[in-house]
């Protein structure tokens, strides 16, 4: 995210300061730093850093339109600052840096008029046909500052700017065979789950029984699936181990067409304690069809 939005302003610059004859090159600090020509800027671009552009930051997943579809994508807003460095070296001939100075003021012009255009300021310059996992709602000049430090025959200016938008992981676009069976699953709802339910420590297991209309087309498996909820929850499930998640266990229907979920209680309990068992519609690849709740109280 960070890294292509420093590239993008990278070439964004580079294409925009393109014949500009005192700009001999932009470039990143990762890139390399090639030998200046004599009289000739070197533009450096950097991102200093990003931080939560509010409190706490905003991770949430959104929907963001592409091309003629939406992708969901967890967004963060961020603002940080960017450091344009303007370098200039300076020819033997040019006595008292005279033809320097005008080079390095020469470029900072055109570095600023460049980065000071109405789309690279409300950040629509920076879209490209690519996801590149950004999208600026601004950029603006800070400050503009000479620095003296360096190679005795060159001169510097940086050039401060702050930015603010959204960043998003850039993620694989979706590939593969033409779907020509999907796979699907179809529950009636509401599902009658039954209540008031009651097991003893150390007793039988209690075997629930649950109606539920269910129609799969394409491959899609017919089965139930249950889930313990709670880190340490009393008890547990006697089913097909599905592996996945874990702790999950699978029910097929039985010639009735009925799910039975089994149960089997711990050995004691302190007083009494609730299992809460969250069912689903199996699925081998895809996440599980929430589909409802059962509570079970465990009372000596």
């Amino acid at each position: 995210m960070i890294d292509a939005f420093e590239l993008r302003l990278a070439d964004l610059l580079a294409d925009r300061l393109a014949g500009a004859s005192p700009v001999q090159l932009v470039t990143r600090v990762r890139d390399g730093v090639a030998a200046l020509v004599a009289g000739r800027a070197r533009v450096t671009v950097r991102v200093l850093g990003a931080q939560p552009s509010v409190e706490l930051g905003d991770d949430r997943r959104h929907a963001r339109r592409v091309q003629m579809s939406f992708e969901l994508r967890t967004l963060l807003r961020l603002e940080g600052a960017v450091l344009v460095e303007v370098e200039v070296a300076s020819a033997q001939s040019d006595t008292g840096g005279t033809n320097q100075r005008a080079a390095l003021v020469d470029a900072v012009d055109r570095v600023l008029v460049a980065l000071h255009a109405e789309d690279v300021r409300d950040g629509s310059a920076f879209d490209t046909d690519e996801d590149l996992g950004f999208e600026l709602d601004a950029f603006r000049l800070e400050r503009v500052e000479a620095r003296a430090e360096g190679a005795p025959d060159a001169r510097f200016f940086d050039l401060h700017f702050r930015y603010t938008g959204r960043f998003w992981p850039v993620e694989p676009p979706v590939a593969g065979e033409i779907i020509d069976v999907a796979a699907t699953r179809m529950a009636t709802l509401p599902l009658r789950i039954p209540t008031a339910l009651v097991a003893r420590p150390g007793g039988a297991d209690l075997r629930v029984p649950i109606e539920l209309e269910l129609r799969a087309r394409g491959g899609a498996p017919e089965r139930l699936t249950a889930r313990l909820l709670g880190s340490s929850p009393p008890g547990e499930l006697v089913g097909d181990a599905l592996g996945q998640p874990p702790g999950t266990v699978g029910y097929a229907p039985d010639a009735r067409g009925r799910y039975e979920v089994v149960y089997r209680p711990p050995q004691a309990v302190a007083g009494r304690a609730r299992a809460r068992v969250a069912l689903a519609l199996a699925s081998a690849e895809r996440g599980t069809v929430e589909l409802g709740e059962l509570a079970i109280e465990v009372v000596e």
